[in-house]
């Protein structure tokens, strides 16, 4: 979750106004999912994961990308890219 957020938001720096949504889960175009805190954010979108994609055995940020950031994948996997290179990031 946190390379998610990293990559969607600059780790919650690049936001839409008072959304708590690092994740960018449910953000198309004009339309933004909006959280009443962090925590509930966190927690909706760790559930979510699980839910929509760990279960579903979509557990690397290539196979969650198609889902996840559809966009992406017309432009060469940018998303999965810079998802896998924050984790790596933090596991060094």
């Amino acid at each position: 979750m946190p390379a998610i957020a990293m990559q969607e938001s600059n780790a919650g720096k690049k936001i839409p106004a008072g959304s708590f949504n690092p994740f960018g889960w449910a953000i198309f175009g004009d339309q933004v999912k909006g959280f009443g805190s962090w925590e509930e954010s966190i927690e909706t979108v760790a559930k979510g994961l699980r839910k929509n994609y760990f279960d579903q055995g979509l557990t690397t940020p290539e196979a969650i990308m198609p889902k996840y950031c559809p966009p992406s994948l017309g432009k060469g996997g940018p998303w999965a890219k810079g998802v896998r290179f924050f984790m790596e990031e933090m596991q060094t």
